[in-house]
């Protein structure tokens, strides 16, 4: 007899309710890191499953393998169907508008992203559509940033560059990454000094940077896809690369007693010591060896570009802080100190960066992230009351526990 032959509704709503009660378990658990041990193990119970057919209820494997596939149909049913029904009328933001297909699943804010990678700006169409809510440097661096950025102004007035156009995007990444090599490691990535040749390391991470874009609105899958052994591949060049700054920092730190000069090495000095507030392991004393240069180049060299595109745009700002830095190093960029900017900064200079960050944050989101100090007023719409954020409130996502 096969193990699928029975009529009776147990035999159908056996794997539907147990697709819904998966679902209500998982839902209050994070098991991106997970998903493949998971799949490992539906997979072995399916291959269980056709074998225990075949040898004690005596169906043949065509039987079995049609009993598996409807079951896991129905099971795959009820588990899609709990979580549409769960995110349309009872997850606890349904009174805020938004497209019904962002409600349902974050695939629809991966497809928003997958047309031109500017889901920021698809984002502040949906605002603009749904409203403001919507349910979808130390100074002993001195010299070290100083020397780095010379190197800039040196290869870009070279000779060979003379007269032609440049790619200023990409040299200001070249100076973000280089600095924050210096800041970070102690040591450069040699891009400026080697005449704009993106470092290999470098270029591993930003090859990935794409693949980030598109899946954003899914970390989870991030997560899973991580996982993947071999999945990596495209950036394991700069996740060795960074592994092996930290195993060569420790080493030279043994036997170096002098004062840390470069964030890794008090990172080294705190992880030593088992300070609290130190990386708790190695593999998180790695990650944070690459955060500091992913963290800290890509949202420079943004702010960076960003502010010079909209230097270039209006040139009378530019013309109105080229004068106000004259004034304050009269015999030219040579002469360019930190100390003396922050001794007498010129005004300008701040409301640039400032209105550059309004304009283009670092880190484009189209999310709105500070509550104004007089208070945020959410209005009320026919489905959900108004809602007051008082001023200076904390905003963040609550903890999976607190099941939202």
């Amino acid at each position: 007899m096969d193990a699928a032959s029975s009529g009776a509704a147990p035999g159908w709503l056996a794997p539907l309710l147990l697709g819904v009660l998966f679902h209500a378990v998982v839902r209050r658990l994070e098991i991106d890191m997970f998903l493949l041990p998971i799949a490992g193990a539906f997979g072995a119970l399916a291959i269980g499953y056709v074998c225990l057919s075949v040898r004690l209820f005596h169906a043949t494997f065509f039987g079995a393998l049609t009993s598996l596939s409807s079951r896991t149909a129905l099971f795959t049913l009820g588990l899609v169907g709990s979580m549409l029904l769960y995110r349309a009328f009872f997850h606890r933001l349904r009174r805020f508008p938004g497209p019904l297909a962002a409600r349902l699943s974050k695939l629809y804010m991966v497809r928003l992203s997958a047309k031109n990678l500017q889901l920021h700006l698809e984002l502040k169409r949906l605002h603009e559509e749904y409203g403001d809510v919507v349910r979808t440097a130390i100074t002993k661096y001195d010299p070290m940033m100083q020397s780095t950025i010379t190197q800039l102004l040196n290869a870009l007035s070279s000779p060979e560059r003379a007269g032609k156009p440049i790619n200023v995007t990409e040299w200001i990444a070249y100076l973000a990454y280089d600095l924050m090599g210096v800041v970070g490691f102690g040591n450069d990535f040699g891009q400026l000094t080697g005449g704009g040749e993106e470092h290999w390391a470098v270029k591993a991470l930003r090859s990935q940077q794409v693949f980030f874009g598109y899946l954003k609105p899914v970390p989870w899958l991030i997560n899973a896809a991580v996982n993947i052994p071999g999945a990596d591949a495209a950036v394991r060049p700069f996740v060795d690369y960074c592994k092996g700054l930290v195993v060569e920092k420790r080493a030279a730190g043994k036997s170096n007693t002098s004062t840390p000069s470069d964030i890794l090495s008090w990172i080294l000095e705190a992880y030593d010591e088992k300070s609290p507030h130190a990386p708790p392991t190695q593999e998180a004393l790695d990650e944070d060896a690459r955060t500091i240069v992913t963290a800290g180049a890509d949202t420079t060299s943004n702010t960076l570009t960003c502010a010079l595109y909209h230097l270039a745009r209006h040139p009378t700002i530019y013309t109105a802080l080229q004068t106000q830095l004259t004034a304050l190093f009269p015999t030219g960029p040579h002469t360019f100190t930190y100390a003396a900017l922050q001794t007498a900064p010129p005004p300008l200079l701040d409301a640039i960066i400032h209105e550059t960050l309004r304009l283009a944050p670092a880190t484009p989101s189209g999310n709105p992230r500070v509550t104004p100090a007089s208070g945020l007023l959410i209005p009320a719409t026919a489905t959900s009351p108004a809602l007051l954020v008082p001023g200076d409130t904390d905003v963040y996502v609550p903890p999976r526990d607190n099941v939202v």
